[in-house]
């Protein structure tokens, strides 16, 4: 990437600069397309949230957002004090709805969002959601 930045700023002095702006742009599109095309449109992201008030956040992410979570067993390493920590896989579109959720319930919840590579199984699109409810309910 320095490489292609480096002859993009030679090309704008032996040439133009607008030659180069639009080359640096159609560099940008091409990077984002490679990137969609290797990964998907479907980013997901995985989430873990630690709150002492486990129940409202889970609720809101399993019956607003349709997500299913995981709740884990914690201790923290000073106060040896035992807590729950949530664990969820969302779309990447969704992380904002959820960290402005959380702190709407606790504003001393802590989350940790990182890129999720693959993920196989379980419940973790809104589709697959909907079938298990609706499966559910019919038994």
């Amino acid at each position: 990437m320095f490489f292609n930045l480096f002859i993009l700023g030679i090309s704008g002095f032996v040439f133009s600069w607008d030659s180069a702006m639009y080359s640096l742009i159609a560099y940008f599109i091409a990077y984002k397309m490679i990137d969609v095309v290797a990964n998907g449109l479907d980013e997901m992201k995985g989430v873990l949230i630690v709150t002492t008030q486990h129940d409202e956040v889970s609720h809101y992410l399993l019956h607003r957002l349709g997500r299913a979570v995981t709740l884990l067993h914690g201790e923290g390493a000073y106060m040896r004090q035992s807590t729950k920590v949530l664990y969820c896989v969302v779309s990447r579109l969704e992380v904002m709805t959820i960290k402005e959720a959380v702190h709407q319930v606790d504003e001393q919840a802590f989350i940790s969002i990182f890129d999720i590579r693959e993920a196989h199984g379980g419940l973790f699109k809104k589709d697959d959601r909907a079938m298990f409810n609706m499966n559910f309910y019919k038994k």
